[in-house]
């Protein structure tokens, strides 16, 4: 059942195009496919992104042949081994972006991984698939595919979105509405080599050749940092003239070095020549030397070009830069160690630590310097690994499963005040609950026949009976500032796939994975920069709370206690108002110094610590406003929704 459609991520690596991760979506076809495409060329062609694509490109270079053909039969969620998500930064960027259109707020259904290098006709599939080519992050290929049910011309050939967007004429056939136009697009060659399938040339189907954007090898070799440099680009004379010096000054001692390293323009060419020829530092006489001038003073230390540095050097050269390091790029050293980050945050403060590959690092030790205030923010490949590695717990849990997310996982505890724990009702008129308790299942006003009838019965099981989920914020921290940034987030996606998905038991967590995925793009500053995925959230959301019972629920709410924040979400559709709009009602709950509960309404919350917070909320609402409205919760429905967590505290079956 379903509009089932696959998206893969391919880049050429060493020569060869290769698979790096693939998913499934149970339900995306026509327009929407295009929407996607968009949405996730914006990810990958993010700045910040880039340079955690790149790191994870440089890796891939390293696999062997028996690690690229690796095959085993894997669904999400299952505990996996060392190369079962190789590239666990492109497998988020791809969930992610497949998951939910953040602008718009439209669920595009469950997504789940596959594997990594599954064939393009390897899944379950009746509505094509999306492939992109991140072999220049800064030039992303893509196009589309159908094999079935698809008529001869336009069958096993790379499509464009229009061409795809055709085989659907009740979508409104304006594929420039949807996805850029003049993007490049992959050729039947780059696809055949992966997967020999018989590919057919665009030009063989009639078909005219598409945007495209022809390069040599995985990288173009003279790109600059600034991304100015490229095929065609010609040197002027000083840039050639400084270039000879610098090559001179590689090779040998040169009397006139001094007078040269005063020149304003040199330092910063040297930095751009090593950066394009990082190789001349572990080959070249002078080599090390020239980079230690390069990044005297320096505040970013991006020392992943050159893996093969001493940790003495990588100390050395950190010794000559900022005492405080904007960022810190250790990547695929093979050197550093424990006691060597010791001795640099002894003295050094870094704000942003990349350390993809380094054997000698453990994630924990890492994860400490945050804790101890050495570290701002950390970016490892375990961190984005966890969503897809961890396995899903047995039904049996304890109480205390749920309690806290892997270490680092996400933004770590503060001293501000923060959300400990999400309640979240949907108010519809269910068939089932109105059987079972009559026509006010709704949960709304003080004397709700079904909340009275619910708080006496030790038989009814909420789960069956009421759309009553919690979702644990335990070790996350979910402050006024952040909750302003991710909770309009959250409240327009849930309002967009009300209706998708809410066909089934269980469907209301699916779309909560809202609220881990929104964490994961929390970057105010740079909205789809991807973060990792809290991935205990993530899975009580995707994978197991659908088939909860009472007792299950049980173990992942929490009594109120004094200074712990819960909020309360009832969310209203539209077929249950009779309004032209979803509402959401919030409330925030404390338990007081008199050990009875306090309710306050989410500004008041929003206010502390963060003066901009109101205005935000302010801000984003009012353009919500022609589709959703969000009002405070009186305080007889929040006590009604108190109730019914007491009652499974208390008194939930077992199952």
């Amino acid at each position: 059942m379903g509009a089932r459609h696959q998206l893969f991520v391919i880049a050429k690596i060493n020569g060869r195009y290769r698979g790096l991760a693939a998913v499934h979506n149970q339900f995306l076809l026509g327009a929407d496919v295009l929407k996607t495409c968009q949405q996730l060329i914006t990810i990958f062609g993010g700045t910040h992104n880039q340079k955690i694509l790149q790191l994870e490109l440089t890796r891939a270079k390293d696999l062997t042949e028996d690690e690229w053909q690796f095959r085993k039969t894997w669904e999400f969620g299952q505990s996996v081994g060392p190369h079962e998500q190789p590239f666990p930064f492109v497998a988020t960027c791809l969930l992610l972006g497949t998951t939910v259109d953040f602008k718009t707020g439209e669920a595009y259904n469950r997504v789940s991984a596959c594997r990594w290098n599954m064939a393009f006709d390897g899944g379950d599939n009746n509505e094509g698939v999306t492939i992109l080519d991140i072999t220049d992050v800064k030039n992303i290929r893509h196009c589309f595919a159908k094999w079935e049910r698809v008529p001869q011309r336009l069958c096993l050939v790379p499509l464009t979105g229009e061409e795809y967007l055709s085989l659907y004429p009740h979508d409104p056939q304006e594929p420039e509405r949807y996805l850029s136009t003049g993007l490049s697009l992959i050729d039947e060659r780059s696809l055949e080599e992966l997967w020999p399938r018989g590919w057919r040339s665009r030009s063989e189907c009639g078909l005219d050749g598409g945007p495209r954007y022809e390069f040599d090898d995985e990288l173009p070799k003279e790109l600059s940092r600034d991304g100015t440099r490229g095929k065609g680009y010609h040197k002027s004379l000083a840039e050639s003239s400084t270039e000879k010096v610098i090559e001179r000054l590689l090779d040998q001692e040169d009397r006139h070095r001094e007078e040269v390293e005063q020149l304003p323009h040199f330092v910063p060419a040297l930095r751009d020549y090593l950066h394009r020829h990082p190789e001349v530092v572990s080959s070249k006489p002078f080599g090390y030397d020239m980079l230690s001038l390069a990044l005297v003073g320096h505040n970013r230390l991006e020392l992943s070009q050159y893996p093969d540095l001493s940790s003495r050097q990588v100390l050395d050269l950190a010794r000559g830069a900022c005492e405080i390091l904007e960022i810190l790029d250790i990547s695929g050293n093979k050197n550093v160690t424990k006691d060597d980050m010791d001795t640099l945050f002894a003295s050094r403060k870094i704000k942003v630590l990349y350390a993809w590959a380094n054997p000698q690092l453990n994630l924990a030790d890492l994860i400490e310097y945050i804790s101890q205030g050495s570290l701002d923010r950390l970016y490892h490949p375990e961190l984005y690994a966890n969503v897809f590695r961890r396995a899903p717990l047995e039904r049996t849990r304890n109480k205390d499963d749920w309690d806290k997310e892997l270490p680092g996982e996400t933004i770590l505890p503060t001293d501000e005040p923060r959300i400990h724990q999400v309640l979240y009702v949907v108010a519809s008129r269910d068939a089932y609950a109105d059987e079972q308790l009559g026509r006010d299942s709704e949960l709304l006003g003080a004397q709700c026949p079904a909340i009275q009838e619910l708080l006496k019965s030790s038989k009814l099981k909420i789960a069956e009976v009421l759309n009553f989920c919690a979702l644990p914020f335990r070790d996350i921290g979910l402050t006024p500032s952040l909750t302003s940034r991710i909770l309009p987030t959250v409240i327009w996606a849930l309002a967009g796939s009300f209706g998708i998905s809410m066909g089934y038991y269980g469907s209301i967590w699916f779309d909560l994975h809202c609220w881990p995925c929104a964490l994961a793009f929390r970057d105010h500053e740079s909205p789809y920069s991807v973060h990792p995925i809290p991935s205990q959230l993530y899975h009580i959301t995707d994978y197991n709370a659908p088939w909860m019972n009472d007792k299950e629920i049980q173990g992942l709410l929490k009594p109120l206690e004094k200074g712990e924040r819960t909020l309360i979400m009832i969310n209203e559709p539209r077929s249950t108002t009779g309004a032209r709009k979803h509402r959401f009602r919030l409330a925030l709950v404390t338990l007081g110094d008199d050990g009875a509960p306090h309710i306050s309404d989410a500004k008041t919350f929003l206010s502390a610590n963060d003066e901009g917070a109101v205005e935000r909320w302010d801000s984003v609402l009012a353009r919500m406003k022609s589709r959703v409205e969000v009002v405070d919760c009186d305080t007889a429905t929040a006590k009604n929704v108190l109730g019914l967590m007491d009652w499974v505290l208390e008194k939930a079956p077992d199952a």
